[in-house]
């Protein structure tokens, strides 16, 4: 989502005022925010779309796990994305590649996969990307450029 796109989310009126607040600094920087506090409830709830600030104020990273992306996984087993977008078997070498193709900034880690826990084969590996777009479009945008990858590498 760009800065212009607007979502509704549900505030407390103490997260509100963190919010102004996190606003009024942003704006020290010169971005351009709108800062409109009509709509305050009887439940001190406020119910109002506010402009996304780039990733201020939202999650910067995410984290995706080998298993996310790999086909021979199921639904149950970790797989977040349908079985013919994702790739058989990625590793975290091919998933680094792709991030950085797709300029996410990735940073990668050796972790086992919370759902192997216990189990003799786990799968070592998740990364740390930027979070540009939803997570199951990055998953899909990172399926394609290892698709590329392989293909390219023979």
């Amino acid at each position: 989502m760009t800065i212009d796109e607007y979502s509704s989310i549900n505030l407390t009126l103490k997260d509100y005022k963190s919010l102004l607040r996190d606003i009024r600094e942003l704006e020290a920087e010169d971005c351009k925010v709108s800062t409109n506090i009509s709509g305050l409830s009887s439940s001190n709830t406020i119910h109002k779309p506010y402009k996304l600030l780039k990733s201020k104020l939202i999650m910067k990273k995410m984290v995706i796990w080998l298993p996310n992306v790999d086909s021979s996984r199921s639904r149950i087993e970790g797989r977040k994305i349908a079985k013919g977008l994702a790739v058989k078997e990625p590793t975290l070498k091919e998933m680094k590649a792709a991030a950085e193709h797709l300029d996410l900034e990735p940073e990668i880690g050796e972790d086992q996969y919370p759902k192997d826990q216990g189990k003799e084969k786990g799968t070592p590996g998740r990364i740390l990307v930027k979070k540009k777009h939803p997570k199951t479009r990055t998953l899909k945008l990172l399926c394609d450029e290892i698709r590329r990858i392989r293909q390219a590498h023979g």
